[in-house]
């Protein structure tokens, strides 16, 4: 701003300097006769509100003459947002080249100026002059969203609208859209506006993502900005309220049968069919429609103790035969039986890391972070299976994540590094561990700003949660985040059966409920809503909850609170019903 502000006082005091020369006398009779010229005598400039602009005009100039000067006309006004320099200078011709600047910090208007050419004789103070009219018109059409994105499921009867507000001072505007599907319910305006903006899908008839622009136009210079539009149709799938299942039968438990609540994404329901690729599961639709009963076949023999089963379900059409079209479902299924007698199983000599004791939800087998090492003991008998070497030595592997389908674990160690100084900094670690075959991946490029918590589920696609509410995939990579409702917390959870959301604000120990929307083809691949927020009526201003849990068919809450252990939901009001009996 210095160097520019002392641009503009040195072009005025020069100018003014020219002035005054001018004004000191004129030509004689005998006087040569001078002349001077230019291609144009006006130049108009346009740029859009708070938009860096590199526009440049050149002008060529011929004069008889002694020399060439430029500058700002005595009767006009100098501007700072105008520049200008002459080359390919020769006796009688020269190039001017006039450049806007800094016309990202002008408010929107018409702006004006003139600049003015002069040669002859600067000693004698004779000189001829052709002035060229300038102006720059900052046109303004900012939009509320600089993207739209619609998301939808091949099938749906319609989506709903969107609207875009457009911030104009006086602008003339025009608005089109170049694609059949993109309806605008306003194509022109002066001023301010707002345009309803309605994606046509009845005659889409795939999965995938469709691309559009509005284009919106300033009409008295023809300048123009685009705005993208992207719908994405998502595909049609099947998933369940779990994506696995473990079922044990030991001397004193038997846990043999699981309920299942098998959904889908498609506006409609969708005919299913589920297969096993052993022969010692039961698979049964029951009355309910989308409810599988999976279960142990009572006569069934086996000969290990740990015994695996995937199930998988399929659509299918009215003959029986598999729509591929679907994308299925895959539940990873184990059984341990054993005649045992289950017990409490003590770990002698054993401290977990914080936050580093996680069981799997497929497998019996408890993953604990014992120093910068994964150990992985039986549920049931206490026996050490197997023992992972993760992070590097001398730091703590903690904040164990377990992925739904029982086959990732995510975690962290910070180390701390010692520079040649011998000052101290942390450096965290993140890794991937695959459970199948216990290789280890650090993730090094992780996009996520806050801590994560858990996975959660939706549309039969997961995502990681973190305390701010950041949703990421499996290798941490931030997909989706609103920042501007962002808040701390240190546990969510889902009603299974329709896949709600609950977070707890710890600012105010209040309830949030969300739902999600899935894309397999818009930037981001989820969007989530809050639905409804909720402060427990009878948990007074200086309490606090410290844990809950949301029942699968969201509706109750459970907590450990002093005043709300259950909390009950109707679909639309909360009620708090006190402690539990």
């Amino acid at each position: 701003m210095k160097e520019h502000l002392y641009n503009f006082i040195r072009i005025t005091l020069f100018f003014t300097l020219a002035t005054v020369l001018q004004a000191c006398g004129g030509s004689s009779d005998k006087s040569p006769k001078y002349t001077i010229s230019a291609d144009t005598t006006v130049v108009n400039f346009a740029n859009e509100f708070l938009q860096v602009s590199d526009d440049s005009h050149k002008v060529e100039i011929t004069f008889e003459g002694n020399g060439l000067l430029v500058g700002f006309a005595p009767d006009s006004q100098p501007v700072s947002w105008l520049t200008f320099r002459t080359e390919n200078v020769t006796a009688n011709s020269a190039s001017l080249y006039i450049d806007v600047v800094d016309a990202e910090l002008i408010n929107a208007n018409l702006y004006d100026t003139k600049l003015r050419l002069s040669t002859g004789d600067v000693d004698k103070v004779d000189l001829v002059h052709y002035d060229i009219d300038v102006s720059l018109l900052v046109w303004q059409l900012i939009t509320d969203s600089e993207q739209l994105s619609f998301r939808g499921t091949l099938g749906d009867a319609e989506i709903s609208a969107q609207s875009l507000a457009i911030t104009s001072e006086t602008n003339l505007w025009t608005a089109e859209s170049d694609a059949d599907w993109l309806t605008l319910d306003v194509t022109e305006g002066t001023g301010d506006g707002v345009i309803v903006i309605t994606p046509n899908i009845t005659d889409l008839d795939a999965a995938q993502l469709y691309q559009a622009n509005i284009t919106l136009t300033e009409t008295t210079t023809g300048d123009s900005k685009q705005i993208p539009v992207e719908l994405g149709l998502d595909r049609h799938y099947l998933f369940s309220s779990q994506s696995t299942v473990a079922l044990s039968k030991l001397a004193n438990i038997s846990a043999t049968s699981k309920s299942l609540t098998i959904n889908t994404n498609n506006a409609t329901a969708i005919n299913w069919h589920a297969t096993s690729d052993v022969d010692w599961l039961n698979l049964t639709k029951t009355s309910n429609a989308n409810e599988l009963l999976v279960s142990i076949k009572t006569a069934a023999s086996f000969t290990e103790a740990q015994n695996n089963a995937v199930i998988t379900i399929n659509a299918v059409d009215d003959d029986g035969m598999v729509d591929e079209s679907v994308i299925a479902e895959t539940i990873s299924l184990s059984y341990y039986q054993s005649d045992a007698t289950s017990k409490k199983v003590t770990l002698e000599e054993i401290t977990a890391n914080n936050n580093a004791l996680i069981n799997s939800p497929t497998l019996p087998h408890i993953y604990v972070g014992i120093n910068n090492q994964l150990s992985v003991y039986h549920q049931y008998t206490g026996e050490l299976l197997t023992t992972i070497d993760v992070s590097p030595a001398d730091t703590l592997l903690e904040q164990l994540i377990i992925h739904p389908d029982g086959k990732i674990l995510l975690a962290k160690a910070d180390e701390t590094v010692v520079a040649e100084d011998e000052t101290t900094s942390v450096l965290t670690h993140r890794y991937q561990i695959n459970l199948v075959d216990n290789s280890i991946v650090e993730i090094a490029d992780a996009t996520i700003e806050y801590e994560p918590i858990q996975f959660v589920s939706f549309s039969g696609r997961h995502f990681v949660v973190t305390q701010a509410l950041e949703f990421a995939d499996e290798n941490l990579q931030r997909i989706f985040w609103d920042a501007q409702n962002a808040y701390f917390t240190n546990q969510v959870d889902q009603a299974l059966n329709n896949e709600a959301l609950y977070a707890l604000d710890l600012t105010d120990s209040s309830f949030k409920r969300y739902t999600a929307k899935i894309n397999d083809f818009t930037t981001q691949s989820i969007f989530v809503e809050q639905s409804h927020q909720y402060r427990p009526e009878l948990l007074e201003e200086n309490q606090a909850i410290n844990r809950f849990i949301v029942d699968d068919n969201d509706t109750g809450i459970y907590a450990i609170s002093p005043t709300s252990e259950w909390i009950s939901f109707d679909g639309e009001t909360f009620t708090d019903n006190g402690l539990l009996d």
